[in-house]
């Protein structure tokens, strides 16, 4: 709303509502002074800015696991993540769907996933249950005979082993050892 008045030195003052001219016709927040001009007199204000609404705008992402150790082999779909997007003015906000997971599975050897979201990107490693390997703790071999004479074959004894696993516990081996 801009009132434009002419001032008289013998009729006082009118209010101009046309013939007048206005530069520049726009205003930043940079630059807010018009210059009003009417019959070669001219007069410069300043035009106050409304400071523009700020932009909110995503600075980044996290993502977190909330779950145990899984077996090798497992869906990322299927992980309990939790993914936040940080905003500059709104702060942050959990993000349900619109990101993206990779790989496709988790294993021992590549346990770390990708979560992608609006081009921000964040990461989490994921606990792999470790597998178990039955390892050979130890054999016991039994002689089940009588005595033999001096120089009987080894390989034709009457004899029994024992291998101990870390796992699968005590087996009878049969073959395979020297």
């Amino acid at each position: 709303n801009l009132t434009v008045t002419a001032h008289y030195s013998l009729s006082g003052d009118e209010v101009i509502t046309s013939g007048y001219t206005i530069y520049p016709n726009t205003v930043t927040e940079t630059d807010n002074q018009i210059i009003v001009s009417y019959k070669q007199k001219a007069d410069m204000i300043t035009i106050p800015i409304k400071a523009a609404a700020p932009v909110d705008t995503l600075e980044s992402i996290s993502v977190t696991y909330n779950g145990g150790e899984v077996e090798s082999g497992t869906a990322t779909n299927s992980l309990s993540l939790t993914v936040k997007a940080n905003y500059s003015v709104s702060g942050q906000k959990t993000i349900t769907r619109g990101y993206t997971v990779s790989p496709n599975t988790v294993t021992t050897s590549s346990n770390r996933v990708t979560v992608t979201y609006n081009g921000k990107t964040a990461y989490v490693d994921i606990p792999i249950k470790e597998e178990a390997v039955d390892t050979l703790q130890s054999i016991s071999v039994t002689y089940n005979g009588g005595s033999v004479p001096s120089g009987t074959r080894t390989d034709s004894l009457d004899i029994t082993v024992k291998a101990n696993y870390s796992l699968s516990g005590q087996k009878t081996i049969t073959s395979g050892y020297t």
